[in-house]
């Protein structure tokens, strides 16, 4: 009895490793086609525009300025500062779409853009785009990125969401929690998906294996792009509501590309 108790555990933990094993392995490989073999050639684009849409059906858009000064960091919409050109609390110099901390940690080469969205009801949703470079640490692993910023994450799962004349688009959902200054919890709905050229996957894992296959099948080096959208609020219905869903729908053919073979 005790050797298939001991059997069973085993049998399970090689099951949630086999996903890391097979990653490794093909890191491995990776790391040795690229040593003798020349650069891999990195594709135009990630199959996506990068500039976000001013408008997506009845939500409007306004720009996300942060400002660069350490001792204050604080970011506004456009909206709020009006006609000013610098931070209205401490007068430091403002960037579009870029956190100082962002500044410091991302390659020259990533394309970062951001968007708060209004919709006439007053529900807000904010949307980032981060697309890669040469240099493959643009994107992390979501999860990480959001405990690192002080979110817990109580739940996670994944949606797929209709789209007109094609199939729906998977996206990975994850409820999320912080502290506000009152100590009171705030709670968020977060969704993103990723892609590339004739790709999109809502899986990390996924991502980078696929990456792998392509440098060590076609020395090819995918541009990826990680989409995000947050709004604030309690998941109520295990996934994602109406109003987000119907945001993704009229989003996507706007940022979409035709993908390639």
């Amino acid at each position: 009895m005790g050797d298939k108790a001991t059997e069973g555990r085993a049998g399970r933990t090689t099951g949630r490793l086999a996903p890391h094993v097979a990653v490794m392995a093909l890191l491995m490989a990776t790391s040795t086609v690229l040593y003798f073999e020349k650069p891999a050639e990195l594709d135009a684009d990630a199959g996506i525009r990068t500039e976000l849409p001013g408008r997506v059906g009845a939500w409007v858009g306004q720009d996300i300025l942060f400002c660069q000064n350490e001792a204050c960091l604080r970011s506004f919409t456009a909206d709020e500062l009006g006609a000013a050109d610098r931070c209205t609390v401490c007068g430091g110099e403002l960037a579009r779409s870029w956190s100082r901390a962002e500044r410091k940690i991302l390659p020259e080469d990533t394309v970062l853009e951001k968007k708060c969205y209004a919709h006439p009801s007053g529900r807000v949703l904010t949307v980032s785009v981060v697309v890669s470079g040469r240099e493959r640490v643009s994107i992390h692993r979501p999860q990480i990125c959001l405990v690192g910023q002080g979110f817990d994450i109580v739940r996670a799962r994944r949606v797929a969401v209709d789209l007109p004349e094609r199939p729906p688009l998977d996206l990975t959902v994850l409820d999320i929690r912080s502290q506000t200054r009152t100590g009171r919890p705030a709670e968020s709905v977060y969704a993103y998906w990723f892609t590339a050229r004739g790709v999109e996957t809502a899986s990390h894992l996924v991502r980078m294996l696929r990456s792998g296959w392509d440098r060590i099948t076609r020395n090819r080096a995918r541009r990826w792009a990680y989409l995000a959208i947050s709004t604030g609020g309690a998941s109520t219905d295990g996934g994602l509501d109406a109003p987000v869903r119907e945001f993704v729908r009229r989003f996507y053919p706007l940022i979409s590309l035709e993908p390639d073979s």
